[in-house]
């Protein structure tokens, strides 16, 4: 198949591979959405107000009844007069006024008296005409009417004026000081007026009083509404929330519903909101979409390799739903509410997939949807449960050990829920909660930690099974020297079997150097060359004497029998149902290289060197799509390259490292497994390291045998 075939089916694979995780999301989307909708809405039952309630109804939790809290606050608000400010301007300019009102009407008495003083001088009738008191009214304020002059020249007792001025001047002061609404204007004015009859004013007196009142004791306080609406508020912050504790009857039956009962009744989805139905499900949406639009988000952004691979992006969201599918069990058959298994997911995680910042994200995740699921429960409840969830399950991961044996992951699961349940007891704490109620509280936070590992040790098989994953658990029984295989390896051929475990070793060293999975390539690397197993002495390191098989056969034959041991291991791997990701590893070790030594040999030995075509020395095989399979592939062949050579210094190792990995990227056998240049020289470091240990001594090998071994060793064996 051409390259240009083999690209254009590429590109259609990862065409019908994006269509399928659309699908895959899609449909999660429908899960996730079904389980928030069954736990948030649920059946209702339709009432109204007035109707009888058909039976006992108590609250399931501690729930405020806003209704009636509300309609108490209202009155509180009611209660609760307008504010005032005094307008200290208004005062001043009053008394001002005053003053220079009482300075006009002295003028007027002036004139008036000056008036009769000419009447009487020139034996005219005492008689004030109407030209006269239009000119007095000019010295008079605004406010003041003609009869008012008649009045003010009628007073004849001089002492009773002076004393009416200071009178009426200390009534308006006070007032002003005291402050007048607008309300209250008219009323103040007839009490005062009213004052001057007590007083004992003589009439004439006391009119020019109640004149002076009416026209300048006025309104200086202003409305304040600022200051009027905080006095409201703050009215209303004082009023206690009415709450119905975990247990206290909402609706008796038979008793008739109430306004603020019945919507009691739809806080707790007893009853179904005609009006608020479908607002519900509109919101259950979009929280749903956008959690998921954020898982999406960061598979996207920081693991593309989760993100566009279906297998691993249905099993990431799988697990997800199943661990919401347990807690909308638990709510449904009621467990308390502090009992939270959501560490599961990143247990599951963590050990299916091996990425610690991909397992804290989605517990951070998860703990929000439960949150949501769990909104119900109460503010004071639910803060507590959705932070023990989060530092929890982030615990949870840090605490599996590198080996991630089955017994590290129990412990792991034991020691989240300590900590949930220790998380449950600090906020106990906080509230001054009785001692009963805090270790109830441990114990459930402890238990969830206990159940959380069981069911994640009890599902682990399936998952392994149903998704072919290579769990690190898996990988150490695999390794495991006491498997059929690596047993069949070490006794039929046991060369190999020592050559495979310093692979291994090799190339543990590399991976972990620069982040890929260790485990998984040293794995490979004990099973990288049971195929030997069928005709061990045709490969030669498991030569015990100085016989080379290859003498009795034709270089044709050799290649056949030496390219056949990757394909007749790969059949051997998969009767014994190795996992697949370590059956595609193995089968790509030697990618397409060629078996150099004959392809140069018959070259050297024909008459028509034109004649031999490479590609009939290649191996079958693909080139490394993995950086897992491209270090085997180079450890492989390095091992194999400085184990032939003789009185080896480190110089030496260094230098054939340097030609046997330069030789595989020249050949592009490096093409598509994503390793940088950065990481090819940090692989090559870890390699002289762990060479320059293994051989530091080195067997001379008989001629035959060196020989064979240099065609094989150069062909990556």
């Amino acid at each position: 198949m051409s390259r240009t075939t083999k690209a254009k089916k590429t590109k259609k694979s990862k065409k019908q591979r994006l269509g399928t995780g659309i699908l895959i999301i899609l449909l999660a989307l429908v899960i996730i959405y079904g389980i928030f909708a069954a736990i948030l809405i649920g059946p209702k039952t339709t009432l109204d107000v007035g109707e009888a309630a058909e039976e006992t109804v108590t609250a399931p939790r501690a729930i405020e009844d806003t209704y009636s809290t509300e309609i108490a606050k209202q009155d509180a608000r009611n209660a609760v007069g307008p504010s005032y400010s005094r307008d200290e301007q208004i005062s001043e300019q009053v008394v001002a006024d005053l003053a220079a009102a009482l300075t006009a009407i002295d003028a007027v008495r002036v004139l008036g008296k000056e008036e009769y003083n000419r009447m009487r001088d020139s034996g005219e009738e005492i008689k004030y005409t109407v030209e006269f008191y239009e000119e007095c009214l000019k010295e008079l304020p605004e406010g003041f009417i003609t009869g008012d002059v008649v009045n003010i020249i009628q007073i004849e007792d001089e002492e009773e004026y002076i004393r009416l001025k200071e009178e009426v001047t200390n009534i308006i002061r006070s007032e002003m000081d005291s402050g007048i609404v607008e309300s209250a204007l008219e009323a103040r004015k007839t009490d005062l007026q009213s004052q001057l009859i007590l007083s004992g004013f003589n009439n004439e007196v006391r009119k020019l009083g109640s004149t002076l009142i009416d026209i300048y004791l006025t309104t200086n306080m202003i409305f304040d509404v600022e200051g009027t609406e905080e006095a409201k508020e703050k009215a209303a912050s004082l009023v206690e929330p009415i709450i119905y504790n975990e247990g206290d009857i909402i609706v008796k039956e038979g008793e008739e519903i109430t306004a603020a009962q019945l919507e009691m009744l739809k806080v707790i989805g007893y009853v179904e909101d005609k009006n608020a139905g479908w607002i519900d499900y509109t919101a259950i949406g979009i929280i749903v979409l956008i959690l998921c639009f954020l898982a999406v988000c960061y598979l996207t952004s920081f693991n593309k390799d989760i993100a566009f691979t279906n297998k691993t992006l249905s099993l990431t969201l799988l697990i997800i739903i199943t661990d919401l599918l347990l807690l909308w069990l638990i709510r449904k058959i009621e467990i308390d509410v502090y009992f939270v298994l959501t560490a599961y997911v990143p247990l599951m995680l963590y050990i299916l997939l091996g990425d610690k910042r991909l397992s804290i994200y989605m517990n951070a995740l998860v703990s929000l949807m439960m949150g949501f699921m769990y909104i119900r429960v109460g503010e004071g409840i639910l803060l507590p449960i959705v932070l023990a969830a989060v530092v929890s399950g982030t615990f949870s991961v840090y605490l599996m050990k590198n080996d991630s044996q089955r017994s590290s992951m129990f412990f792991s699961g034991i020691i989240s829920g300590i900590i949930m349940g220790t998380v449950y007891v600090a906020f106990d704490l906080m509230n001054h909660a009785t001692y009963k109620k805090m270790l109830l509280d441990f114990l459930w936070g402890t238990g969830s930690g206990v159940i959380v590992a069981v069911l994640a040790l009890g599902t682990l098989p399936f998952f392994e099974a149903a998704y072919k994953v290579v769990t690190p658990m898996k990988l150490m029984e695999l390794a495991n020297p006491n498997q059929p295989l690596l047993k069949k390896l070490l006794l039929e051929a046991p060369g190999t079997y020592h050559h495979s475990i310093m692979v291994g070793n090799m190339a543990e060293r590399a991976a972990d150097a620069i982040g890929a999975n260790g485990l998984l390539v040293r794995t490979a690397a004990y099973y990288h060359d049971v195929g030997k197993t069928k005709r061990p002495a045709f490969f030669v390191e498991n030569h015990m004497d100085s016989r080379n098989p290859h003498d009795n056969i034709n270089s044709k034959s050799s290649v056949d029998v030496i390219t056949s041991h990757l394909s007749d291991g790969v059949d051997m791997l998969r009767r014994a149902n190795i996992p697949p990701i370590v059956q595609e590893i193995v089968s790509q070790h030697h990618g397409d290289t060629a078996v150099m030594y004959f392809y140069s040999k018959d070259k050297e030995e024909t008459n028509y060197p034109e004649n031999i075509k490479i590609d009939n020395y290649r191996y079958k095989g693909e080139r490394p799509t993995s950086k897992e399979a491209g270090i085997l592939m180079l450890a492989d062949s390095c091992e194999a390259a400085v184990r032939s050579m003789e009185n080896a210094t480190r110089d030496m190792v260094e230098d054939r490292i340097d030609a046997v990995v330069k030789g595989k990227f020249d050949d592009g056998q490096l093409d598509y497994c994503d390793l940088t240049l950065q990481e090819i020289t940090t692989i090559k470091e870890a390699f002289l390291v762990a060479l320059t240990g293994l051989f530091h001594e080195r067997i001379e090998y008989p001629d035959s045998q060196k020989l064979i071994g240099q065609g094989k060793n150069e062909d990556s064996d």
